[in-house]
């Protein structure tokens, strides 16, 4: 499934896209106004990451430190279906960069900045 955009004026009060963690999306169509926030466009709250599962050290890290990165990712199914992607290539370069051209864009674009920041943040606790 892909998300549709859309600006919030033009949604009614009830109408979001909630997606895994319940981070909603909601844009202009042309992409210069993207929000990203919890429930609806009557009633925004801020990206939290207290209910999400962290089973162990990289999930918590993870969610402490990178919560709208990662959050923004796990809520867009196009940014899980790149993941996915990205996670069969087993470190192949060639492989990752097709995976994030194929992908749509701005998904591609929010599975890197939630990777740079789990990178930089939690590399000790998500190392395998």
């Amino acid at each position: 499934m892909c998300l549709e955009l859309q600006d919030c004026a033009d949604l009614e009060d009830s109408t979001g896209y909630g997606y895994g963690g319940g981070a909603t999306f909601n844009s202009s169509t042309d992409y210069r106004n993207i929000e990203w926030f919890e429930g609806d466009c009557s009633d925004k709250r801020a990206i939290s990451c207290d209910d999400r599962p962290q089973p162990n050290a990289c999930a918590s890290c993870q969610y402490k430190s990178c919560c709208s990165e990662v959050a923004i990712c796990e809520d867009d199914p196009n940014c899980l279906a790149i993941n996915d992607c990205v996670g069969a290539c087993k470190n192949d370069d060639a492989c990752v960069k097709s995976c994030l051209d194929r992908g749509e864009s701005h998904a591609a674009k929010n599975l890197v900045r939630a990777a740079t920041c789990i990178q930089s943040a939690c590399k000790s606790d998500c190392e395998n």
